[in-house]
């Protein structure tokens, strides 16, 4: 993201050696969407027809944004600063108004271990050293998967603990490893309901959606980078509360200048409390992104198997996406991205499984329906 500085103290004023500057960026975003969704098959079999739409807003390729930072060199061993990322939504979600998907952050950093806390996502803010495993290109992410492998687990916690060592703690012939941790104490559920049962011994929700995690990632210079999370979300009453536990597997290659593969492999499983039924899900997914002068071509395919139990609701399928985005200048982008999904059948409903910024899980409010999308438009960064 383009920054630009718009104030800087020299920290003499705190000591010799420090140093503290805030800045403020962001980006706009503006577009059409067109798309053709099927509704959910008829009681009686087969499609009960489709629904064509378009319409013009913010978030058709990526989030409308204001981000605020601020840094401060203590010592040379010792950082401290916070990053305020407030977003206003996004086409496939809703456009929610600010409190969307909002990210605000702490850090302190006292080599060889930095603490970041907050609130935010605890899944997407999972990559440090390594890419994300879709094309961004040019600060957009048009083609990252948004309904099959990334959407459905985008909501994990929006209190955030992390611990993670400095890359050059752990490095050998070339490669940097990183080691992270996680904990969200109280979250109950995604609303961020604390986790106090009340006093009577009967109360069993007593410590429950408290949020564990831990990871590693690696980095071989520019050629290679990847990693490997998990999130375990406790429940101890599953007729009322989800309990989760979510794994994700990244790896991505830049075989030569200007090329990008990525692929990620995510499995999540659990229980959703509205119908104390368990599900389970399987998503692969594979970008490649190809940059050359102004513009970057890229695609990506993804692919989710499904495993609910016992509800009817098992519903696996597939995802195409493909796009491209011209850089007009360092500031102003232009982009077009196409995305078809097939699922093995139309169904209204879902249990378990994350969709956008949903509190808790879906349980019934992620469509798994076909559908066509087109996207157009232009993004300034400032």
């Amino acid at each position: 993201m383009q920054m630009k500085l718009i104030a800087a103290a020299v920290a003499g004023l705190l000591s010799s050696t420090a140093f503290a500057q805030v800045t403020i960026g962001g980006r706009f975003e503006s577009g059409y969407m067109f798309s053709h969704t099927q509704n959910a098959d008829s009681p009686t079999g087969g499609p009960a027809g489709g629904l064509t739409k378009e319409s013009q807003q913010d978030g058709v390729g990526t989030t409308t944004r204001l981000v605020f930072t601020a840094r401060e060199e203590i010592s040379p061993n010792i950082k401290t600063g916070m990053d305020i990322d407030l977003r206003f939504g996004n086409a496939d979600e809703g456009k929610t108004g600010i409190t969307s998907n909002d990210k605000k952050l702490m850090f302190l950093s006292v080599k060889p271990v930095t603490a970041q806390f907050g609130f935010g996502n605890n899944v997407s803010t999972a990559y440090f050293i390594m890419d994300k495993p879709w094309v961004q290109g040019m600060e957009l992410d048009i083609n990252k998967n948004t309904k099959l492998a990334f959407a459905r687990v985008d909501g994990g916690t929006n209190r955030i603990f992390n611990l993670f060592t400095d890359p050059d703690l752990i490095s050998f012939a070339g490669v940097q490893v990183m080691l992270k941790a996680s904990y969200a104490g109280g979250e109950n559920r995604k609303s961020g309901l604390n986790n106090d049962g009340g006093e009577s011994p009967s109360v069993t929700t007593k410590k429950s959606g408290d949020l564990t995690g831990a990871g590693f990632e690696f980095k071989m210079g520019s050629l290679l980078n990847g990693g490997a999370d998990t999130n375990y979300k406790r429940t101890n009453n599953l007729a009322t509360e989800d309990g989760m536990n979510w794994q994700q597997y990244v790896l991505n290659v830049r075989p030569i200048a200007g090329l990008k593969i990525g692929t990620s492999y995510v499995v999540e499983k659990g229980y959703a409390g509205a119908s104390t039924l368990a599900y389970k899900d399987k998503a692969f997914s594979i970008s490649a992104g190809y940059t050359i002068g102004q513009a970057t071509v890229s695609a990506n395919f993804a692919r989710l198997n499904d495993f609910n139990s016992g509800d009817n609701t098992r519903n696996s399928g597939h995802q195409y996406n493909v796009g491209v985005q011209y850089s007009l200048s360092k500031q102003t982008i232009i982009f077009a991205g196409y995305s078809k999904t097939d699922f093995e059948r139309n169904t209204t409903t879902a249990t378990g499984g994350f969709k956008g910024t949903a509190a808790g899980f879906t349980s019934g409010s992620f469509a798994k329906v076909d559908d066509k999308v087109t996207r157009i438009g232009i993004t300034k960064l400032f």
